[in-house]
């Protein structure tokens, strides 16, 4: 990686009148924002459709879009949408109303898809995405069918994909299914003239996957037999994490974890065509949890909390094989933080993956790893993340931490925030990422997440003013005294 920095800001956090930001007019108008303060990345969070939760790390599909993401604008532009319809969706919310969004986006995107006559790059669209768009179009129109209920509850005959049952439903729900795809082709649409946009603009575009996906997913409806199941065809065993920094009772995720055994007997297939889809939509793409790679944290279906777990094997080291003998060009950053092992720090030496350093986890008072005296220039330094407080949150409480870091700081005559920020950019880390919540000073109030918690999560919005010249005019100075300034300029 060259020397450079970017923004961490999902596109859920952009300013929008529609509750929740957008593909349209608001992400091109960041990727401008980003260019002109110098960054040369946009890091956004998992774009996958969210079910229950509406967290990004627990996907309906490893593969699809987000459809909350869908511009309106630009579907009434293709006069798919009318003027009238759009206010129906306007909302004045300063942080996203899920509820709303939800209820609004459904029914606009369904009118928007039964007015779409269809072209050649639709035909083309869903011939090419066929090995994922036909189950997770099929997912989406049963789930609607059984009232939105998670799979467990939908009929056994139906769970099990029994034949006669499956090719009944599938002739049913043939317009629910077409709508489904209809939506999709909307989203790779709109998501590759942004790609295209901020390609012109020198600004390229990092995502991020979560390693697992849920029980409720296209991707365990479909493809069960990547899974550890019971005879029931449940789970038997799930994810989670032992205790560690953020929690005292490690963090129960409670998805399917991979039968890592038919995985390598099958070669991989899944995993490779799930990253061949992320580097079509991406320039470079962040994996969740890479320590699953190597062992993973397996959990008995029921426990209580994720203390009664254990570690398992798993196949990192063949299935990067794969990965850089099929795509060769993808461009992997490793989320190695949590409790890591030698054998993490092998997979890591031997993919050449750059890993992760957060400055907030560099003040237990030992000679922290995240300390920026011990970095290498192959790693990726942040501030903090989606899952940590904000860098103004953290450095505001009376924790030993926050005062630790703090008298590394010293005296100076800007905020401590300002400070922190530019111990982070000025480290020899060839990718230093900051969250926008960080360039604007915010407070805890604008945390993104807190894990191990259901409520008040992935709301936090941009305002229409925050992202103003003057503050661009900040984050370029404080970049070119890093020397990170966006190198294609």
């Amino acid at each position: 990686m060259k020397r450079s920095s970017g923004i961490l800001c999902h596109i859920s956090s952009l300013p929008s009148r529609y509750g929740i930001g957008s593909l349209g007019r608001e992400s091109f108008e960041f990727t401008d924002f980003l260019s002109s303060a110098g960054q040369t990345v946009w890091q956004i969070l998992p774009i996958s459709p969210t079910g229950f939760g509406d967290s990004p790390y627990s996907p309906l599909s490893a593969f699809a879009g987000n459809p909350y993401f869908i511009s309106l604008e630009l579907l009434a532009f293709e006069h798919l949408l009318t003027d009238e319809e759009l206010e129906q969706a306007v909302t004045y919310s300063e942080t996203v109303d899920y509820g709303f969004v939800y209820s609004t986006r459904s029914r606009l995107l369904k009118l928007a898809a039964d007015r779409f006559a269809g072209d050649k790059r639709y035909d083309d669209f869903v011939s090419n995405n066929a090995y994922w768009l036909d189950d997770y179009s099929f997912f989406m129109a049963l789930k609607s069918y059984f009232g939105s209920r998670p799979l467990d509850e939908w009929d056994d005959a139906v769970r099990f994909a029994e034949p006669d049952e499956t090719e009944r439903l599938r002739t049913e729900l043939s317009y629910e299914i077409e709508v489904f795809k209809r939506i999709q082709y909307f989203f790779q649409k709109q998501f590759t003239m942004l790609k295209n946009y901020a390609a012109a603009r020198g600004v390229r575009l990092l995502g991020d996957i979560p390693v697992y996906v849920p029980y409720d997913s296209a991707d365990f409806f479909a493809e069960r037999k990547n899974f550890l199941t019971d005879s029931d065809g449940r789970p038997s065993l799930v994810s989670g994490v032992p205790p560690d920094y953020f929690s005292e009772s490690g963090q129960l995720w409670g998805t399917p974890v991979y039968d890592w055994k038919f995985m390598k007997s099958d070669g991989y297939k899944w995993w490779l065509a799930r990253l061949r889809r992320q580097s079509e939509l991406f320039d470079a793409v962040r994996i969740d949890h890479f320590r699953g790679f190597s062992e993973f944290w397996a959990v008995p279906a029921g426990a209580r909390d994720a203390k009664e777990g254990s570690w398992l094997k798993a196949c990192g080291k063949e299935l990067f094989k794969a990965v850089s003998k099929e795509l060769p060009t993808l461009e992997i950053l490793a989320e190695d933080l949590g409790t890591i092992d030698d054998g993490v720090h092998e997979l890591l030496d031997e993919t050449g993956f750059a890993g992760m350093k957060v400055l907030q986890f560099a003040f237990d008072g030992s000679d922290s790893a995240y300390l920026p005296k011990n970095y290498t220039e192959n790693c990726i330094v942040y501030t903090g993340t989606h899952d940590n407080d904000t860098s103004k949150g953290f450095l505001d409480s009376d924790s030993d931490e926050a005062k630790r870091a703090l008298e590394l700081l010293g005296e100076g005559s800007d905020s401590a925030v300002r400070r922190f920020i530019r111990l982070a950019m000025q480290s020899v880390a060839a990718l230093c990422i900051i969250p926008m919540q960080d360039w604007l000073e915010k407070d805890s109030t604008a945390r993104m997440n807190t894990p191990s918690t259901d409520i008040g999560n992935w709301c936090w919005r941009l305002k229409d003013d925050e992202l103003s010249e003057l503050t661009a005019e900040k984050i370029r100075a404080e970049t070119a005294v890093a020397e990170r300034l966006n190198q294609d300029e």
